[in-house]
């Protein structure tokens, strides 16, 4: 699998009667009309160095001005004229032909040390499938 290059998120967790589904924007509308789905608004674009950056759309009405300050507050980059990239701080390393991103999990369960790497794979859709969502190529 190559992994390099932007991705959307197509599906998100969420949690019903039956346990846990993933679900478009569509689905999670139709179940909650409240729901959250700005999620689905995000991209993440994996480097070939094997960082992570999280690309998200500027808010509609934002004047030049007002982006340019929230670059330079929050550390963002222009990633191209609607959207703009923020360094995750995660990684992603490609070992023995699987691929991997180290989550923010860090400590011990029951005395053993927690991997901080978790296997990214991709789903019977073709979908990347992380635990809180699945994502496709854009």
């Amino acid at each position: 699998m190559e992994l390099a290059g932007l991705w959307k998120v197509e599906k998100a967790m969420r949690f019903t009667d039956d346990g846990v589904v993933y679900s478009t924007r569509e689905e999670t509308l139709a179940a909650d009309p409240e729901a959250d789905v700005e999620l689905f608004d995000m991209q993440y674009l994996f480097g070939e160095d094997g960082s992570i950056a999280l690309v998200t759309k500027i808010p509609e009405g934002m004047s030049e001005e007002e982006i340019e300050e929230a670059i330079k507050e929050e550390g963002l980059e222009r990633y191209d004229e609607t959207h703009v990239a923020v360094k995750e701080g995660e990684k992603w390393k490609e070992e023995d032909g699987k691929i991997f991103y180290r989550t923010a999990m860090h400590g011990e369960i029951l005395g053993e040390e927690i991997d901080p790497w978790a296997e990214i794979t991709l789903d019977e859709d073709g979908l990347l499938s992380m635990p809180l969502f699945k994502m496709s190529r854009v």
